[in-house]
């Protein structure tokens, strides 16, 4: 075992272990000093080409306990660039999950398997063992039916757009979503699921004339692209020309399942003139050659897996989602349901396991050592001496660290990072700090400029982003605080800017009796169970949101999607 002194040792200890061991546990670490080295590592992963880990692979036990570090992530806006922040959920298909559109959690999937596979950006990807081993297609199938425009490149517009649907591309009157096109004279717009805008292609002819990124909500240009890669849009790829043979192996394979014949004859028909029957994401492990898990996009030798809480957790409740899986899968049966068996779409916990194995690991909060040689544990405190409790009288919070933060400054000589959740945040803040005596400094990329050794100042660092609380980094005597901390609430939120980061509930497991949801039209109500109504002349399943006074909401079982799991930032 070795002691640990600082943030910059972790990655300098943890690189020298990683070099000729695959797995390197940390002990003693905070959730914020966690939160803050992953800030750390991104920002070497973006900035130094020496750096061996493109690919930062973030796997929590809970679906519920991803939002935490999106919002770390995203607070940070574009400070990491061109590393990209990405959610990998999972799909599940089974039970009440089946009412689920699966759209937005289908293109978070594809947007963050092409960060992944491709080697020119870093990439952050955030996930569960459930979305991390999930089959999907392998990565060489994926690569290969990518398709590329050029600028002055011939292309029938017809064959065009016949890719484009092979590709599980959507045609649509206006471009609005990830995995759609529209035509308009001459001019093809297409949004791939594996960049952050939307391009229009324009044709002269047969001719591709210019290529631009516009944005969606005024339509406007905003870069011209000399060639353009459109990823498929779906996780199964049906060419028109092995449109026969991909149907006859569907029929085969729903015949062995015994597949009741009005819904098994209503999917082959679907499939046959090139729809995608509702529910067709439980049937895709058939339609393809090959599958292989989302991990495998990742290439070993430039993957760093990151567990911020122990790989214990992330097994234990793995086993209970497939445990879960199957329970819902033979009510299924039971009920004469479409269904298909979870071992399909996800591997076993040994299967899991062996598959980790391939990789780099940096595992925290794990009691048990598996190699004296490779555990490291933090040495000293991680928060600052003397700090106000957060018990402290809110009225009184702001003005006991002010007080802290002269002593720190003036007679201590620390250079002291705040962390604003906003523009404007940050402009009040060094009003606030200025006002009493503080001398600040304002810095458009925080971690670029801890990373460089240029926080070395005695005096406030005012950048934006965002940390779980204040950690006191004793190897260079430095304090990150973020701005709630000072106030003793949480900051206001905003939602993140692209629908990649939003964390809407997929499936019913996430959801608990008494759990705070956010309806994106009504706000912050309780999921009180669910209750059969009479609908028509069948009985249908609602879910009950309570609000603030006893008012309720019935929601569809079926309307899960526009529900998001609450996090403390949702709220002001």
């Amino acid at each position: 075992m070795s002691n640990l002194f600082g943030v910059q040792d972790l990655i300098r200890r943890s690189r020298q272990i990683l070099a000729d061991k695959d797995l390197c546990q940390v002990a003693g670490m905070s959730e914020a000093y966690i939160q803050l080295f992953l800030l750390n590592l991104l920002q070497k992963a973006c900035s130094d080409p020496e750096f061996p880990y493109r690919k930062l692979v973030v796997c929590l036990p809970k679906a519920a306990m991803v939002n935490q570090y999106l919002n770390l992530f995203d607070s940070f806006g574009e400070q990491f660039e061109p590393g990209r922040t990405s959610l990998l959920p999972y799909i599940s298909a089974w039970g009440h999950d089946r009412y689920v559109n699966p759209s937005l959690s289908r293109r978070q999937r594809l947007y963050s398997l092409a960060a992944l596979q491709d080697p020119s950006h870093p990439a952050v990807v955030v996930t569960t063992l459930a979305g991390l081993m999930q089959s999907t297609l392998v990565r060489e199938d994926y690569q290969n039916a990518q398709l590329t425009l050029k600028v002055e490149q011939e292309y029938d517009q017809d064959e065009l757009l016949e890719a484009l649907e092979d590709l599980g591309y959507r045609r649509v009157p206006s471009v609005e979503e990830e995995g759609v096109y529209a035509i308009r004279g001459g001019i093809i717009d297409v949004f791939p699921p594996n960049r952050n805008h939307p391009v229009r292609v324009e044709f002269v002819g047969d001719e591709i004339e210019s290529i631009r990124d516009f944005l969606l909500a005024n339509q406007r240009s905003i870069a011209a692209q000399s060639e353009v890669t459109l990823g498929p849009a779906a996780e199964v790829h049906l060419p028109r020309a092995s449109r026969k043979q991909d149907v006859q192996r569907f029929y085969e394979a729903m015949i062995d399942l015994d597949i009741n014949q009005a819904d098994r004859d209503g999917m082959i028909s679907a499939l046959r003139l090139g729809v995608r029957f509702s529910g067709f994401e439980m049937f895709s492990p058939i339609l393809r050659q090959q599958s292989a898990a989302g991990l495998s996009y990742a290439a070993a030798n430039e993957s760093l897996l990151v567990f911020p809480k122990s790989l214990a957790a992330c097994q234990e409740n793995y086993e209970d989602f497939w445990e879960s899986a199957f329970t819902s899968y033979k009510r299924d049966l039971e009920s004469e349901r479409p269904s298909l068996t979870p071992q399909k779409h996800f591997p076993s916990w040994d299967q899991v396991a062996a598959e980790l194995n391939l990789y780099k690991t940096l595992e925290f909060g794990n009691p048990y050592v598996a190699d004296q040689d490779a555990f490291l544990n933090l040495e000293g405190r991680s928060t600052l001496e003397g700090a106000p409790l957060p018990q402290t009288d809110k009225s009184e919070l702001f003005d006991k660290w002010v007080e802290r933060l002269s002593v720190l400054q003036k007679k201590e000589h620390s250079p002291i990072c705040v962390l604003a959740s906003r523009k404007d945040s940050r402009e009040k803040l060094t009003n606030l700090f200025q006002h009493r005596g503080l001398n600040c400094q304002n810095v458009d990329r925080a971690m670029q400029t801890y990373d460089a050794g240029q926080m070395t100042e005695p005096v406030i660092y005012l950048g934006l982003g965002d940390l779980s609380s204040h950690v006191w980094v004793e190897e260079k005597g430095t304090l990150f605080i973020p701005e709630h901390v000072l106030f003793g609430r949480p900051p206001k939120k905003s939602r993140p800017a692209s629908a990649k980061l939003q964390n809407y509930l997929s499936s019913f497991k996430d959801l608990n009796v008494g759990d705070l949801v956010v309806h994106v039209q009504h706000g912050i109500a309780r999921y009180k169970g669910m209750q059969t109504f009479p609908v028509g002349e069948v009985d249908g399943e609602f879910l009950i949101l309570e609000y603030a006074g006893g008012d309720k909401i019935y929601l569809p079982v079926d309307r899960l999607n526009i529900l998001q799991r609450y996090s403390s930032g949702d709220g002001g």
